[in-house]
């Protein structure tokens, strides 16, 4: 079974150059989904979603 992730409190680069960095990504079905700062990307999650604190990292 894939896990449908958050990753949020990141430096996130995505070269994509409306929104070159974020802080979010919603994963799900391995595919993201969304990109954002923290607080977008939890209020589309569920709790069926597992976060993981990034913890400022790259």
């Amino acid at each position: 079974m894939k896990k449908d992730l958050i990753l949020f409190n990141g430096n996130i680069y995505t070269m994509n150059f409306l929104k070159p960095k974020v802080e979010a990504l919603l994963i799900r079905k391995e595919k993201i989904i969304a990109i954002g700062n923290n607080a977008e990307i939890k209020s589309k999650a569920n709790s069926k979603y597992e976060s993981i604190d990034l913890n400022g990292k790259v």
